[in-house]
């Protein structure tokens, strides 16, 4: 038997993110419910491991690695699942049992593959009418739950750890401080959201409470769901509130889902596209990226506006944020935005020829005080 420094249970302990240790178990664990023909549960995954190492030797091993990818099980996945479970069950193998690919296995794994399929989904472009069309079909959480994202840029897995003493409610626009322990690049930002989702977030506060209360009645059946940390305003997992919208889409004429990749054509990230493509319209870019959390190095070290700036940029981009605006009072309120900064536009260029005329002016002056005095003769000789 090839024994392996660590057992799945302990090796999967050992990443840091709660997302990458269930990707990394349930990669495991699909890879010896094929090669051992049964199901398996997390608890036995250690067990299976065992029996798994004790029926083959790494020659075996290694061949079944280069086959993974290609049985009836895997081609079924998604292209990005099926890469994430043959990388857990590679990585497993390579680090713990010593059973390393060479580059000419690896090789034949590529040249065994049937079937090539970009994993690039084609989605729906999130618009104003299709997040109106999934919101008529929302009750008042993910109602919140999706304005806040459109409006304000939020990942799913930002809005659902964010907490109470974040969001400051009492400020126009909202503001909405984001800790770095809980975003993608580990940095703190803060970004706005509009007031119709902070209207939506005010009326979902309002039933918070009771729908806490019967999730803890209820606890023992949603218990992977639902986390009892009562400071986060939304305490659910990704994975949980991700499924939610995908069943009220599935109501609605946007339920289409990608042939080629198996995956959704509008979900939670929609919404953030939305929001970057909507604020530049009238923010400018280096606020937006940076409401994203986009922000790269030289941006983050050089653009440092006031808190003030910041609202007042946001409130730019406001109006091109909300969902449900009438058309007509949509357009009317551009065109008068639009005639605000031509004005203003009109008005810089009338300073800057008022400076110039300054300028010359002074100019002027100077040379007359500074040219010599002009001497007529009294007589002629």
């Amino acid at each position: 038997m090839n024994r392996p420094e660590m057992l799945p249970a302990e090796y999967v302990s050992m990443y840091g993110k709660q997302t990458t240790r269930q990707v990394k178990e349930l990669g495991i664990r699909r890879y010896l419910e094929i090669y051992l023909g049964r199901k398996l549960t997390a608890a036995e995954l250690d067990d299976a491991m065992v029996e798994y190492l004790t029926a083959y030797d790494n020659a075996q091993i290694a061949n079944h690695l280069i086959h993974y990818h290609s049985r009836p099980e895997v081609q079924t996945l998604a292209p990005n699942s099926r890469q994430s479970y043959l990388s857990a069950a590679e990585v497993y193998f390579a680090e713990c049992c010593h059973v390393r690919l060479s580059g000419l296995q690896k090789k034949f794994r590529k040249r065994n593959s049937t079937e090539k399929i970009l994993s690039i989904t084609q989605e729906y472009n999130p618009t104003r009418e299709i997040i109106a069309d999934v919101l008529s079909l929302c009750g008042v959480r993910h109602r919140a739950e999706i304005l806040i994202c459109a409006s304000g840029g939020l990942r799913i897995g930002e809005l659902l750890h964010i907490r109470l003493s974040d969001v400051f409610l009492d400020e126009v626009p909202v503001r909405i401080e984001i800790p770095g322990s809980i975003t993608k690049n580990k940095l703190p930002r803060r970004t706005f959201i509009s007031t119709e989702a902070a209207n939506a977030l005010k009326a979902y506060l309002q039933t918070r409470d009771e729908m806490l209360q019967r999730l803890r009645i209820n606890s023992r059946r949603v218990h992977h769901d639902y986390s009892p940390d009562a400071s986060r305003i939304f305490p659910h997992s990704d994975t949980y509130e991700s499924e939610q919208m995908r069943q009220i889409v599935s109501k609605s004429q946007y339920n289409g889902i990608d042939e080629r990749t198996g995956r959704n054509m509008f979900h939670f990230h929609s919404l953030r596209k939305f929001f970057l493509t909507q604020a530049k319209k009238h923010a400018s870019p280096d606020f937006v990226e940076a409401w994203a959390g986009h922000a790269g190095y030289l941006s983050a070290a050089y653009h440092r506006p006031s808190l003030e700036e910041e609202r007042a940029e946001y409130l730019k981009c406001e109006l091109s944020l909300t969902i449900n605006v009438p058309e007509d009072y949509l357009r009317l309120k551009l065109e008068h935005q639009n005639e605000i900064e031509q004005l203003r536009e009109v008005s810089l260029a009338q300073q800057e020829m008022l400076s110039r005329l300054q300028d010359e002016l002074r100019m002027l002056r100077n040379e007359k005080q500074t040219s010599p005095a002009l001497v007529i003769p009294t007589s002629l000789d």
